[in-house]
């Protein structure tokens, strides 16, 4: 049976309970057709993501931008990374790692999701400053 277990509301990612198993299923607007994606996760990632909405934010939208289309999609290791950066990395990893994709191929998506979905100023993100409540 599956069960919802993390949903911050409207149109964000949620995390699943099938069985003894953690998915993170995220939605992704690409153009006329919005797709939707799935990903086994552990505890470890579900009790950050729990716990600190900055960081669910920011994981969400540095997968969004790569998500939107099939040719730019990341492999398992590269969503991993993704995954260990944002969510275990310190704050300056954390921060350092959001900066360099949004100020790469993103050109500012990450940065201006984070701001949609938060409701905060894009200006401190592109300077390099993501977490206000830094966890861990």
């Amino acid at each position: 049976m599956d069960a919802i277990i993390l949903q911050m509301g409207g149109w964000s990612p949620v995390v699943h309970r099938r069985g003894a198993q953690l998915f993170y299923e995220m939605p992704v607007a690409s153009g006329h057709a919005d797709r939707h994606f799935s990903f086994e996760i552990k505890a470890r990632d579900l009790a950050v993501l729990e716990q600190d909405a900055e960081r669910y934010w920011c994981l969400y939208a540095a997968l969004h931008h790569p998500y939107q289309l099939k040719e730019t999609e990341l492999g398992p290791a590269m969503r991993a990374k993704y995954f260990e950066t944002i969510l275990h990395g310190t704050p300056k990893q954390a921060e350092a790692f959001l900066t360099q994709l949004d100020h790469g191929a993103a050109k500012g998506a990450i940065s201006n999701l984070v701001s949609i979905c938060m409701k905060r100023d894009q200006a401190p993100m592109r300077a390099g400053q993501w977490l206000t409540n830094p966890h861990p």
